[in-house]
This record gives C-alpha cells, sequence and structure tokens, in this order.
C-alpha cells in the first residue's frame, strides 16, 4: 500500500481536468505491469492538463482585457500543440489588428515544428505591423541574450519594413553564428539596397560562415555592384557549392564579364556546376543548350567584343 500515496498525486490532477480515473481499479492491477500503468497515467494526465489550458486560453481571447489576451496568445504559443497552434491562428486571422508584442513573438518564436511558425509568420505579414514596432524590437537586437537577439531578428523579418535593414546590418558582426545567418537572411528578405554593401563583403569574407547564405541574400537585388565585386571571387574559387552559387547568382546580369567567366565552366567535372552554367548561359544569349564547351568557346571568340544582349527581366 505504500504506492497510493504516490498514485493518488499522479491521478488526482486528471480528477480536476478530464476524466474521472479510478485509483482502486489501477491498484488492483498486476505488480509487472505497474510501470505500464504509471507511464499511461503521466501521459493521460499531461493530454488533459495541455487540453483544460488551451480551452481557458480560447476563453481569455474570446472575454479577456487586452493585456490577458496577449499573455493567452504568448502561452499557446509556448504551449505549441496543434490545438494551441488551431487557436492561435484563428484568433490572429479573426482580428486582424491585434498588435504585435514582444512576449506575442516569443511565443511564435517557440512554436514546434517549424512549419507552424512559417504559418504563423506568413499570417503575421498579412495582418501588417502597427508603425512604430521596429523601435519596439531596438533593445532586443542588442540583448545580452541570444534567443531575444534571435527573437528580434526573426520579428524585423516578418515586419518586412525596408527601414528595419538599417538596425540589421550591425548584427552582421555578431560573435554567435545564429545571429549573423539570421540577419543575412532577413537583409535579404527585406531587399533594401543599403544592405548590399554588407552582404557582398560577407559573402567574399574567407573567414565567414555565412558566405552561402549572403550569396542567396544577394540573389533577391539586381544590382551591378554584385557583378563587380564576385567576379574576381568566382574565377578562383575553389568551393564548388559556393561556385554554384555565384554562377547561377551572375547569370543573371547581361554584363560580357559574365560570359567570359562562365564558359570555361561549360567543361567542369561537376554535373551540377555545368548545368547552372550552361543554363544561365542560354538564357543570357538566347543560344539553344547542348552546344559543346568549344563551339561556345568559338562562338564567343568571334561575336563576344560585338555581341548584344537581348532584353529580358530580371528574375
Amino acid at each position: 500500500m505504500k504506492k497510493f500515496p504516490v498514485l493518488l498525486f499522479l491521478f488526482s490532477g486528471t480528477l480536476f481536468c478530464g476524466p474521472q480515473i479510478d485509483i482502486l481499479d489501477l491498484m488492483s492491477k498486476s505488480k509487472s505491469r505497474d510501470r505500464e500503468i504509471a507511464a499511461r497515467a503521466r501521459d493521460t494526465l499531461d493530454r488533459y492538463v495541455l487540453e483544460r489550458r488551451v480551452s481557458l486560453f480560447k476563453r481569455a481571447l474570446d472575454a479577456g482585457t487586452p493585456e490577458d489576451r496577449a499573455m493567452a496568445l504568448w502561452s499557446l504559443g509556448r504551449i505549441g500543440t496543434p490545438d494551441a497552434v488551431a487557436v492561435l491562428v484563428g484568433s490572429l486571422a479573426q482580428e486582424k489588428s491585434f498588435p504585435l508584442t514582444m512576449d506575442l513573438v516569443k511565443g511564435l518564436w517557440s512554436l514546434q515544428p517549424e512549419d507552424s511558425r512559417l504559418r504563423i509568420a506568413r499570417l503575421l505579414r498579412e495582418i501588417g505591423v502597427p508603425p512604430g514596432s521596429v523601435a519596439m524590437v531596438r533593445p532586443a537586437l542588442v540583448s545580452p541574450d541570444l534567443e531575444e537577439r534571435l527573437v528580434g531578428v526573426y520579428v524585423l523579418s516578418i515586419m518586412r519594413q525596408a527601414e528595419a535593414a538599417l538596425d540589421l546590418v550591425p548584427l552582421l558582426q555578431d560573435p554567435d553564428p545564429m545571429v549573423v545567418k539570421a540577419s543575412v537572411e532577413a537583409l535579404g528578405q527585406l531587399r533594401n539596397p543599403v544592405a548590399i554593401p554588407a552582404l557582398i563583403e560577407k559573402s567574399l569574407r574567407l573567414d565567414s560562415p555565412a558566405r552561402s547564405t549572403a550569396l542567396t541574400a544577394l540573389s533577391n537585388f539586381h544590382d551591378p555592384r554584385i557583378v563587380d565585386a564576385l567576379l574576381a571571387s568566382y574565377i578562383s574559387e575553389a568551393d564548388l557549392g559556393l561556385r554554384f552559387k555565384m554562377a547561377s547568382l551572375l547569370g543573371k546580369y547581361p554584363d560580357r564579364r559574365v560570359v567570359s567567366a562562365l564558359i570555361p565552366d561549360l567543361r567542369s567535372a561537376d554535373r551540377n556546376l555545368k548545368r547552372i552554367v550552361e543554363t544561365r548561359l542560354c538564357e543570357l544569349t538566347h543560344r539553344r543548350p547542348g552546344l559543346p564547351p568549344e563551339d561556345w568557346e568559338s562562338w564567343w571568340k568571334g561575336k563576344g567584343e560585338s555581341f548584344e544582349f537581348p532584353r529580358r527581366v530580371f528574375r
């Protein structure tokens, strides 16, 4: 009978937040199944406690004060179960004017799996962000706490306000690589040309782990400075992954120097690099695919100086 107080403690919560559990019936089971019963009981307890908490927060969203609703949304984000996410998304979609607060965003940031977080990020973009929200986030960007800084970057990427780029550029020098990578990605999403020099510098620094991310971010811009900076680096780049990204990026620019730099890689042993180089060259010149490298080389040697690029829309 020594187990009785322990089991009573385990199941007492379920008497108030879910179907009643007959403790005496559980105690009558064979001892060999005690661990299995206890584990199943704990799962039941956790499930019903979560369900009860979600229902309480849902009522707070329906009838609570603005402060109550903010805390309820934050708490639902922290719970992160499918039911909690459904209530959270439904409330945001219905109200369409809920003020974005750091508490709310911290709750969204904690959501798992990531696709739940992305669903709400898209919804927040549709809802829009109230004026002055960029200033609200600035203290988080300089916080000594890593999660605070990451949340701050996440909020600015959601806002999609070009002015936020000025606050993100300094974070490219952050000591934590996670913050640097997140900031680079956010700058690419914001598409503010003020970030181009910083992204170029990050893409060229050999000691930077964010080089690949910076090249992806630069693909969201169309600026001749990118060609001027990356051409020399492309020619000497030994990393095939980075070379692939540079070829894809440079190949969007109708520039004779780009064609001259790409043609030699039609002979590359790397099939992926060879394929993207041919694709970009065909897009630039409107020549048909499948031509051998020597045909490209002889054609460019005779036509390169006088060639006029067809008009095309930057993608």
